[in-house]
């Protein structure tokens, strides 16, 4: 697509969000991207989760991706809890190598709270605390609780995950502890797909039921 179709376009249709993207990309990889990101920031309260992973991505190592963040995470964001959800993770992994994982942690929990996260925003902010040279291992059981808490009721996976954390990283004894708990949380369909999951699993399998 050349540029005087892409302006075209925008003539004729102004407001068409669709196309707006479409020059945002254009830019981007025609070397424009301070006007990329001018016209990016001018309608970020309107552009998709895409654009903003597009936009994340390709200013990861430019000064602007810290106003980016703020943009979709400060006091003032202009995201909704949807296309934060989207952005969440890029967010975490970015705070623990630009900042601290201790804001990391920070944010995860008041995106937890705020409910702008999903349940993979656990498992990214567990990396990362595995990957410590000292692994902390209650403040990584803190963050399974409140990811539990929120999505225990339909997301298996979370549980497989926590029960998993328990056998390499915990206690053998939470393991049992922690399959009934996912046992008693999960929703009745989600509960008789976990126990399948575990039968397969003879390791486990012997934990959790001896």
């Amino acid at each position: 697509m050349t540029l005087d179709i892409i302006d075209w376009a925008i003539e004729a249709y102004p407001n068409d969000m669709g196309i707006l993207e479409v020059n945002i990309k254009f830019k981007l990889t025609d070397k424009d991207d301070l006007i990329a990101y001018e016209l990016f920031k001018a309608n970020a309260n309107k552009v998709s989760s895409a654009m903003w992973l597009i936009i994340i991505q390709y200013f990861s190592n430019k000064p602007q991706i810290r106003h980016i963040f703020n943009m979709a995470f400060g006091d003032k964001s202009v995201c909704s809890n949807k296309v934060k959800k989207k952005l969440a993770n890029e967010y975490l992994l970015w705070l623990s190598k630009n900042k601290s994982l201790n804001d990391a942690r920070n944010a995860y929990l008041l995106l937890n709270t705020n409910n702008s996260c999903d349940a993979s925003l656990c498992k990214t902010l567990v990396t990362l605390e595995t990957g410590q040279q000292i692994i902390d291992v209650s403040k990584i059981r803190q963050h399974f609780t409140l990811a539990c808490m929120q999505f225990g009721k339909t997301d298996i996976d979370l549980w497989i995950e926590r029960i998993n954390f328990e056998l390499k990283y915990g206690s053998r004894k939470l393991v049992s502890t922690t399959y009934h708990q996912a046992w008693t949380t999960l929703n009745n369909a989600e509960s008789g797909q976990f126990a399948e999951i575990l039968k397969a699993n003879s390791t486990l399998n012997t934990i959790c039921n001896p």
